[in-house]
């Protein structure tokens, strides 16, 4: 919907929160804590959205500005195994104009993904603006469940700094949607249900919680802990 600007001009999702203890759609849940699809949100509604749209062995990458500013940029891009073997890679500065869907750049992997290829690889995207990474995704070639995980090996580190609290999430092969939780504890974080891209590190912080809670008990998994 947001690379369809000019036909699309708005979205709605139903629903956001529930008003009882029950297994719903809802965004937020009874004790209002975030459920995957309000992270999700988050990121989807984004002024300044980075989305790939994947063929069989092609991509798309766009950059979608909806605030009034021309934004000066460089788009990352690997494609790489899922142990963060970089298969080919490329670099290119763009203009993301202003109340707009940029078409960033057009990627042929026919050769690449040939045989296993799709199973094994996945294209990682960063945009980074005046040096910094503002976002980053993952995109597969084929459904999640036939893609061929294997342990990410996550690392997990917590401290504190001048902002408050963070833990550290290092991936040390490919790991989809990570998730934390600190048992019996009612946390929103930063982040979560993310993607992390091997040899990547996520710093997220929790940003509302209750007074004792221990930040050291954070639990963290990924698709691959499911099966």
């Amino acid at each position: 919907w947001r690379r369809n600007r000019g036909r699309c001009m708005g979205t709605l999702y139903w629903q956001f929160n529930d008003c009882w203890p029950v297994a719903s759609w809802a965004s937020v849940d009874y004790f209002g804590r975030w459920k995957a699809l309000q992270y999700f949100a988050k990121r989807f509604y984004e002024p300044l959205l980075l989305t790939v749209c994947e063929g069989e062995t092609t991509a798309t990458v766009h950059v979608t500005n909806d605030t009034k500013i021309p934004v000066e940029a460089v788009m990352n891009w690997s494609l790489e195994k899922l142990n963060g073997e970089v298969v080919k890679s490329g670099s290119l500065p763009f203009t993301a104009i202003s109340e707009k869907d940029n078409l960033v750049a057009e990627l042929d992997f026919t050769v690449e993904l040939a045989g296993d290829g799709k199973r094994q690889c996945v294209l990682v995207c960063e945009l980074v603006i005046g040096g910094a990474k503002k976002a980053i995704t993952l995109t597969p070639f084929v459904p999640s469940k036939h893609l061929e995980l294997v342990d990410p090996e996550l690392d997990v580190k917590t401290g504190s700094d001048e902002f408050g609290a963070y833990i550290e999430v290092t991936a040390k092969n490919t790991a989809r949607f990570v998730y934390m939780e600190i048992p019996e504890a009612d946390v929103i974080f930063s982040d979560n249900f993310f993607d992390l891209p091997a040899g990547r590190t996520a710093k997220i912080r929790p940003i509302a919680y209750a007074d004792g809670v221990d930040i050291s008990n954070v639990r963290v998994y990924s698709l691959y802990e499911s099966f």
